[in-house]
């Protein structure tokens, strides 16, 4: 009885000095803030799209096409596709802020289909006149 008392000792001893180890997370040198990243995010979209356009209307859309879009993007906001994937990388960290980053994103996206649309049936009404 003796033994048994002691290994449940044990293993209780041992298993309350078990601490989960989590990496630390480290900022990338330079950090974009929200605002940055939902507007890289915003304008990466924004290409997609235009690169699905051009293949629904059967354009032959390359390789090059792709990586100049992408590329005019990060011109655009000074960047490079290596800041914007580290960025990522310690923004999905925080799971709830990244979630909150694209429901920025996916607003902005709707604002500007709402633009659009606006301004598409500004120029119908112009034509029927």
């Amino acid at each position: 009885m003796r033994k048994v008392i002691v290994c449940l000792l044990l293993i209780a001893s041992l298993s309350s000095c078990y601490t989960e180890n989590k990496p630390e997370i480290v900022p990338p040198d330079e950090l974009m803030t929200e605002e940055q990243i939902v507007n890289v995010l915003t304008d990466l979209n924004i290409a997609e799209g235009i690169i699905a356009v051009r293949r629904q209307g059967k354009s032959n859309v390359t390789m090059e096409f792709k990586d100049s879009l992408y590329q005019l993007v990060f011109e655009n906001w000074g960047i490079t596709s290596a800041q914007l994937n580290q960025n990522l990388d310690y923004y999905n960290n925080d799971p709830k802020h990244m979630e909150r980053i694209m429901d920025q994103v996916l607003s902005r996206l709707s604002q500007e289909e709402s633009q659009i649309k606006a301004n598409s049936k500004a120029v119908d009404s112009l034509e029927v006149e």
